[in-house]
């Protein structure tokens, strides 16, 4: 399949102005659930799930919502999880999208239906759970998934994704953002919700990444300088043999702020 459409001013329209919410989820070139249920691999299958809920949620007051869903997708998706488990918590992904695009197909025919008698009040957006969607029994999924469902939601409850797994994997997904952005692509908002930009300069793609949480620095920062040049909050690691970069990468994530930004170059472009 081509790129996903991620861009919601570019969102296809029904004949009465609201989005086609069927289109925009189904379309086998472009539609969101095709390209979360391309992923095979628990990284890609997390960075795509959390791009489409950055991209589905845009209203000021939508930040809860964003942040909710992906703590839920990033503590059900680490990278080592079990070959077994993934197509069942692939499957509760995509039929949680699903949820969503028919809360969002009810509500605009709710609007249309408003706007004939005169009022075009919008509704609230709804909360939707990839975990209650793991909890329930007569959930669909093509297979033999159906099948083990049951016992893989069990096991989820009772096998809960360590914190500092859960603290790799955000990191790991930030550094797989950082890289796709280098093309011009991927989101505006990162894994960890801040803000997500490339830019040129002097014949250089550099890539910014701001609000990163300070527990994530030295990670993001180590990663970012195997493969190019990083700055972070404006203060460039002292290159060093025998571990000395990463010494330096240290210190400088000692004394940062709670939030930082990076500036990477990479290497290759």
């Amino acid at each position: 399949m081509s790129e996903p459409n991620l861009n919601s001013y570019e969102w296809p329209k029904t004949a009465t102005g609201n989005i086609d919410w069927e289109l925009l989820f189904e379309d086998p070139e472009t539609g969101l659930v095709p390209y979360i249920e391309a992923a095979t691999a628990p990284m890609t299958l997390r960075l795509n799930a959390v791009q489409v809920i950055q991209s589905l949620f845009t209203r000021k007051d939508d930040e809860g919502e964003i942040e909710r869903l992906s703590e839920e997708i990033n503590e059900l998706i680490p990278d080592d999880m079990p070959e077994n488990r993934f197509p069942v918590i692939a499957g509760a992904v995509v039929q949680a999208m699903r949820e969503i695009k028919n809360y969002r197909i009810r509500k605009a025919e709710e609007f249309d239906a408003q706007k004939e008698e005169g009022s075009e009040r919008r509704g609230e957006r709804g909360q939707h759970s990839i975990k209650k969607l793991l909890r329930r029994r007569n959930m669909v999924i093509a297979g033999s998934v159906a099948a083990s469902l049951a016992a893989a939601a069990a096991f989820f409850m009772l096998a809960p994704v360590e914190k500092k797994v859960e603290a790799a994997n955000l990191s790991h997904g930030l550094l797989a953002q950082m890289q796709y952005a280098v093309s011009g692509g991927g989101p505006t908002k990162h894994i960890y919700g801040g803000t997500l930009r490339s830019e040129l300069q002097l014949g250089n793609i550099a890539v910014i990444a701001a609000g990163v949480p300070k527990s994530a620095c030295f990670e993001v920062g180590t990663g970012l300088a195997d493969t190019g040049r990083v700055m972070i909050n404006s203060l460039s690691p002292k290159l060093g043999m025998g571990g000395g970069t990463n010494k330096s990468i240290e210190q400088i994530c000692n004394k940062a702020s709670p939030k930082i930004t990076f500036r990477w170059v990479p290497d290759k472009q």
